[in-house]
């Protein structure tokens, strides 16, 4: 009995060994291609994927929207790996190894780098042909910001796969993706680091760990990252890109998934056309904004201006003008919208539309200008007589009922003059509109339209929207400024 218990002592003994020397193994192959990505706000992980290519792979939220990286790989000295932070940040100039970014997908949390060169001794990782499942042993490199080490080792296991959604960077980075949940002990600065399986193959990617749950640490399945070294970027609508691809159109994309297409009007010049990358309801029907900038400028556009361009929308049957306030800039756009699932010939008739609309405005408004003529160009406000009536000063839009519970749709201007024009309709019905000259002292408008004087109750909600009150009626207005409007960040 005692010669059993001790050669069972001794197998666990040995496998206990086998182990610490397959995990050695596994450290010391995936090391030489494990890489410490630094930018101007702080530093990640990844790994050399294509030596070919000279690409390397991290997460979207380490490099954000830098252009360029400084990448660090391991070094020996006398035989030792360099393992200290501040040896290695000392002498970064020297070993650092410029890199660009290629490729981003904001969605995958995943970010493509090209190198200038792949010092020697380095190799790059290989993709596992199949998907991990749960229970197995896996491994990870990376580069914890809370210790002054890096190329730090960890092995956990798979705890599941699947399909998820969360956010990074403070909630402005929305992910969707497939992954690997392990208990992997990941921390700030592993971002981006390989993760592999006992034969030292790339099962995932380093992207996130849960701050309420203990051990538990999300990480991007590889086959996500093989799709975007095929090209596959899931920020990027594939079928929109063939189209304009075979229309022989140039354009560039950003990491939401606009598009920024060069589009030849009917005079040839070339217009910037923009494709928004998400798709909204619209009338029953899922469809994408297409708009171009006509321009941008520091003081909102006048009443007049507004005006003019809803007297032009009147005559359209294609598209409309639309101001927008971006930011700090109040800009005005030419939009159309196209169905989400249009073929390429109404994809590539509507960009052409667009282009041929803004073109024509900017010539238009040339002529007028060459013949001295007063120009229509939307002009920044003139100073009101007072304060409180500055405020009102432009257009505003609003909808109630009537007595017979139909819709109508209002549009009141409020000119610097002190004159004021109402607009209304029912739906589908011909619009009517009266002028008047208008009072405002904060609280109460005074006005007459048609010879009949009002007396009615006005107040701010907010800088955008006014409460109109007139004999127990309460209407609710909306500065000008067209809908829908959707992904503005991200165009």
């Amino acid at each position: 009995m005692k010669t059993l218990k001790n050669t069972f002592s001794l197998l666990i003994v040995l496998v206990v060994a086998a182990t610490v020397q397959a995990n050695s193994n596994v450290y010391k192959q995936l090391v030489k291609s494990t890489a410490m990505i630094v930018t101007s706000d702080g530093h990640g992980s990844g790994a050399l994927v294509d030596a070919e290519r000279k690409l390397i792979f991290t997460n979207y939220h380490v490099v954000g929207e830098a252009e360029t990286v400084s990448v660090v790989f391991p070094r020996y000295e006398d035989g030792e790996l360099v393992t200290n932070r501040s040896s290695v940040l000392k002498d970064l100039d020297r070993y650092a190894i410029p890199g660009k970014v290629v490729a981003r997908d904001m969605k995958r949390d995943l970010v493509l780098i090209e190198i200038e060169s792949i010092p020697e001794g380095i190799q790059a990782v290989e993709l596992a042909d199949e998907a991990v499942s749960p229970g197995e042993t896996i491994h990870a490199i990376g580069n914890p910001a809370a210790v002054d080490a890096l190329w730090v080792y960890t092995s956990g296991k798979v705890r599941q796969l699947f399909r998820t959604e969360y956010t990074l960077s403070e909630g402005t980075q929305p992910v969707s993706t497939r992954v690997v949940e392990t208990d992997l002990a990941i921390n700030p600065g592993d971002s981006g680091g390989p993760v592999v399986n006992d034969a030292c193959e790339v099962v995932a990617v380093v992207s996130a760990y849960s701050t309420k749950s203990r051990l538990v640490s999300s990480c991007i399945d590889a086959r996500e990252l093989k799709a975007l070294l095929e090209g596959k970027n899931s920020t990027i609508d594939t079928a929109t890109a063939n189209a304009l691809t075979d229309a022989g159109l140039e354009f560039t994309t950003n990491p939401y998934g606009v598009f920024f297409v060069q589009v030849p009007a009917f005079d040839d010049e070339l217009i910037e056309v923009r494709i928004a990358g998400t798709v909204y309801e619209h009338r029953g029907r899922q469809v994408r904004q297409v708009r171009a900038l006509f321009v941008a400028q520091d003081e909102p556009f006048t009443g007049e201006a507004a005006l003019m361009l809803m007297q032009k929308n009147g005559e359209r049957k294609f598209g409309a003008w639309e101001i927008v306030k971006i930011e700090d800039k109040h800009c005005l756009f030419y939009r159309a919208d196209v169905n989400a699932e249009s073929n390429t010939d109404e994809l590539i008739q509507t960009l052409r539309g667009v282009a041929d609309s803004t073109r024509g405005l900017v010539l238009e408004l040339n002529e007028k200008s060459k013949s001295n003529e007063p120009s229509e160009t939307p002009a920044p406000e003139k100073q009101s007589p007072t304060q409180l009536a500055q405020k009102l000063i432009g257009v505003w839009n609003g909808e109630g009922k009537d007595s017979d519970g139909n819709t109508v749709g209002y549009a009141i201007r409020f000119d610097t003059d002190g004159t004021i024009h109402w607009f209304f309709a029912e739906q589908g019905a011909e619009v009517v509109s009266q002028d008047g000259e208008f009072e405002y002292n904060g609280e109460q408008l005074k006005f007459n339209l048609a010879g009949t004087q009002y007396n009615t109750k006005l107040t701010f909600a907010d800088d955008d929207t006014i409460v109109y009150v007139n004999n127990g009626t309460t209407l609710k207005f909306n500065r000008y400024q067209p809908s829908p409007n959707r992904s503005i960040a991200g165009t």
